[in-house]
């Protein structure tokens, strides 16, 4: 029996030049190989039941592990780009892939290989820009470096690092930024993202009264941003708890989440 909860956000941007019109969206991130049923088919079944327009993922749908495949988010990425328009950005798992071939070999060009095969549009420090039910969207995704994954340090991150590798968000268009760790929340709101979506912190592990998490991926005790929605200045942040379990296979008060968003262009909320 898996345990999860859908989790829906509205979020308006009012920008001339953006449109007008509604688009729903799924958010995926941090599957690390986890089954929904026999395979992934609950995962297809909560999908679908939402009708979204587009996928969005947020990385880490495989885990880095030497001498494994990645034939499980191959299958799962088909199915859904045969459904819907995807676009994936990396997580720290994939990034890994790409930095030590050494250890993992070909993994890395075999996986986006096949992900470019079923027309999915990889987003590694760039950006595509897309029309939906009127709605112009521009959907970068962020390659964040392994150094911004330390552990017990937190690294400086300027919204003028990451121009240098996106350029600036689109001012006729609603901005949205894939970027794994939440770590750097206020960088990526800094730079101009709408909407950030964000994973990586598998929503504290242990979920505590007060919407805190026990402790996330990079051992921060009674986190509060491990889950949920943050916003400033007109600009929002979705923090995933994600699809799965990555090394510590527990979740206590913390289900897997899916999370769904409604983005209102131009218009009054979606009720």
């Amino acid at each position: 029996m898996v345990h999860y909860e859908v989790s829906r956000y509205t979020v308006s941007v009012n920008r001339e030049g953006a449109g007008c019109g509604h688009v729903r969206a799924a958010f995926l991130t941090d599957l690390h190989n986890s089954t929904w049923g026999s395979r992934y088919e609950l995962l297809l079944d909560a999908i679908d039941l939402e009708d979204p327009d587009l996928i969005l993922v947020g990385g880490d749908m495989i885990t880095a592990v030497p001498g494994k495949t990645t034939d499980f988010a191959e299958e799962l990425m088909a199915d859904l780009a045969a459904r819907y328009p995807v676009y994936y950005a990396c997580g720290n798992h994939e990034y890994r892939l790409r930095l030590y071939p050494e250890t993992y070999g070909e993994l890395y060009k075999h996986y986006f290989a096949a992900l470019k095969k079923f027309g999915i549009i990889f987003l590694a420090d760039r950006h595509a820009l897309t029309v939906v039910n009127g709605v112009r969207l521009s959907i970068f995704g962020y390659n964040i470096r392994r150094r911004y994954y330390k552990r017990f340090r937190k690294e400086i991150l300027l919204p003028e690092d990451m121009r240098e590798v996106l350029g600036d968000p689109d001012p006729d268009a609603v901005n949205i930024l894939l970027a794994h760790n939440p770590k750097y929340m206020e960088t990526y709101l800094d730079w101009g993202a709408d909407l950030t979506l964000c994973g990586h912190n598998h929503g504290g592990i242990v979920r505590l009264p007060g919407g805190i998490g026990a402790i996330d991926p990079d051992l921060n005790i009674l986190s509060k941003r491990s889950k949920g929605r943050y916003s400033r200045d007109g600009k929002t942040c979705i923090v995933s708890a994600g699809l799965g379990e990555h090394s510590i296979k527990v979740r206590i008060n913390n289900p897997r989440e899916l999370v769904m968003l409604d983005i209102c262009a131009g218009m009054k909320q979606r009720q």
